[in-house]
């Protein structure tokens, strides 16, 4: 059913692939041989912290909502924090296109964002 490039091999008996919760995926299991071997198919939900922490951080920014939007350094602040990163885009995007590998080298975005120290 899938096409071709879709498949994938097993590595010491397993494929293990972790997968975004609203991504689609097919199963399609091709064997050479018998049929007569079995298989087992197991799905297991990862807990992450950083998740865990996003969501009281979000939690916390709506319930100080009001109090931030009268503040005067949060909006000072916000603002520094993105002129910063969008300078920074700036650079990495006018430098790119200036390597002879062209804009596609994730090299050199690591070597220009060790430059840019942010």
């Amino acid at each position: 059913m899938c096409p071709q490039n879709m498949w994938e091999r097993l590595t010491e008996g397993l494929w293990i692939k972790s997968m975004s919760p609203f991504d689609h995926k097919l199963l399609d299991i091709r064997m050479a041989g018998s049929y007569s071997e079995s298989i087992q198919v197991s799905l297991a939900e990862e807990f992450f912290l950083y998740r865990v922490i996003f969501l009281v951080l979000g939690i916390l920014i709506m319930v100080l909502a009001s109090w931030l939007s009268e503040s005067l350094i949060f909006y000072y602040s916000g603002a520094m924090a993105n002129r910063r990163f969008l300078v920074a885009l700036m650079v990495l995007f006018q430098g790119m296109k200036l390597l002879p590998t062209g804009p596609k080298s994730s090299f050199a975005i690591i070597l220009y964002s060790c430059f840019l120290c942010i």
